[in-house]
Formats: C-alpha cells, structure tokens, sequence
C-alpha cells in the first residue's frame, strides 16, 4: 500500500526542482548551445545566413515528425488511470505528489525489455513504462522509476529532448556532427544524474531506488546477488580512467555503476536531506 505523501510547504515547485539539478548539468547544456550557436553562425557566414534558416527549418520539421512518433508509440500502449491498472495509477500519483509535477498522462505497453522513457512540449506530458519493467519492479521501485522520469519533465529534459533528438537525428555533416554529438552526449548523461535524484525522492528510500537500477543492469533474477560495496568500488576503479571516460563520451546515460554511486553521495549529503523531509527553503 502506497503511504501518503507528505504535505507541501508554500515554496515554489521551480525552487524544490531547481534543488534537483545535478551539479554541472546547466554548464553542459550552455557549452553545448552555444557552440552550436558558433557553428550555425560560422557556417551562415559562407552562406548569408541560408545555414540558420537550414536548421530552424529542420528543427521545426523534426519536431513534427518526433511528435508524430510519439502518438504512433501510445497507439499501441494502454493509458493508466483510476479504473485501469489502478495500483499503478496509484504509485504514480504519489511520486508526482512528491515531486510537485502537474497531472500527467501514463501508458503501458507489451514489451520484453525493462525500460521506460518521458516525452512531451507542453503539458499534459507522458511517461511510458515496459509492461515487463511493471512486472518485475515492486511499487517502491516504481515510484523510483516512474519519478525520473517525471524528472525529466519536471527539469525540461523532455523539451530540450525533442529538440536535440531533431539535432543528433538530422543528416551527419562530416566532422561536425562528430563534435557536436559527443557534447550533446555530456549534457544527457548530466540529465540522467538529475532524474535519478528526482526518482530517489519520489521513492524516498535508496536501497529501493538502488534495487530498481540494478536490475536495470542485470535482470531481476540476478539483482539480488549484487554486493553494494563490490559495485561503488568498481565505479571508483573506472572513475577518471581516459579509456572509461572515451567509453562513455557518445552515449546518452553514464555507466550504470556510476548512477548508483551518485545515488549514495546524493542520498548522503547533508544538503539533500530537505529535498527528502520537503522542507526546502525559499
């Protein structure tokens, strides 16, 4: 049985929110805009301009084409609510009461791997789950799930998303797609990090939270074999190792034994703990 989400303070969402970010991911997201911006400028210097209106074009035309793959991929999934899937309308509820999110719209489809993902420009936004993720997680590890990807929605990931999945999914231009992708990359991952403190509050329990990201590693039958301290070691082997940071440099979501050992330090610093009582000053 879900318990009751404590109440909220009068403080503003944006400020418990902004609480959230994980430390460096706003110095990614600038660093990667502008030198986009000094690209499209560079180019359109050679081109009186024709580079930008290229790419505003483009940016419009992928962002239809993302939203319409968006309602293709709901078509087939099932919406949860009160008298669907109900216990898990429930567990959804209480993390976005948590996180302090708008209502929200979520779907369930057939699918054999453990996943889920967040979409959506403007209100009321989606999170979409694996029916094999509902299976195997319990509700605490739902809410952990469910609440980063309302972290997604709730940071903006979502509205950059569709944006930057317009970018990395337009035509390569030789050499400079191979720059901008990797600095894309380094914002996503610093996105990953800040979900996952906003799924580790709405679930409010990290042995939780770190039970869900485990078996998003190995599968729930081999999760509970996992030794905890076996795995932070084994991210703080692959810490600041060139062959492991070039390892993650284009991919979107950092090594999973690294997410895990951020959880820990977030969960045990001290300045989270109003995140977690939601007590968080103005």
């Amino acid at each position: 049985m879900t318990q009751p989400a404590p109440a909220q303070s009068p403080i503003a969402s944006q400020n418990f929110h902004n609480l959230l970010r994980y430390p460096g991911e706003g110095r990614a997201l600038w660093f990667t805009l502008t030198l986009l911006a000094l690209i499209v400028l560079f180019l359109s210097a050679f081109d009186f301009g024709l580079a930008a209106v290229f790419v505003l074009i483009g940016l419009w035309v992928v962002n239809r084409l993302v939203r319409i793959s968006h309602r293709r991929q709901i078509g087939n999934a099932v919406r949860v609510s009160k008298t669907q899937l109900p216990e898990l309308a429930q567990e959804l509820a209480a993390a976005a009461e948590r996180l302090r999110v708008p209502p929200l719209q979520a779907f369930v489809y057939q699918d054999y791997r453990i996943n889920a993902y967040s979409f959506g420009w403007s209100p009321p936004q989606a999170v979409v789950l694996t029916s094999q993720l509902v299976k195997v997680m319990d509700a605490d590890e739902l809410r952990f799930v469910s609440g980063h990807e309302m972290g997604h929605i709730a940071l903006g990931h979502t509205k950059l998303g569709t944006l930057v999945g317009g970018i990395l999914g337009a035509p390569r231009i030789p050499i400079l797609s191979d720059l901008i992708l990797p600095i894309f990359m380094w914002w996503s991952r610093c996105a990953e990090y800040s979900a996952d403190r906003a799924g580790v509050i709405a679930c409010g329990k990290l042995d939780k939270s770190i039970s869900a990201l485990l078996k998003l590693m190995v599968g729930p039958d081999l999760a509970g074999q996992l030794r905890m301290d076996e795995i932070l070691a084994q991210s703080k082997e692959l810490a600041g190792k060139p062959e492991a940071m070039l390892g993650e440099l284009g991919v979107s979501h950092p090594f999973l034994v690294h997410r895990v050992r951020a959880l820990v330090n977030f969960w045990e610093d001290p300045k989270t703990q109003p995140l977690k009582s939601g007590d968080v000053p103005q």
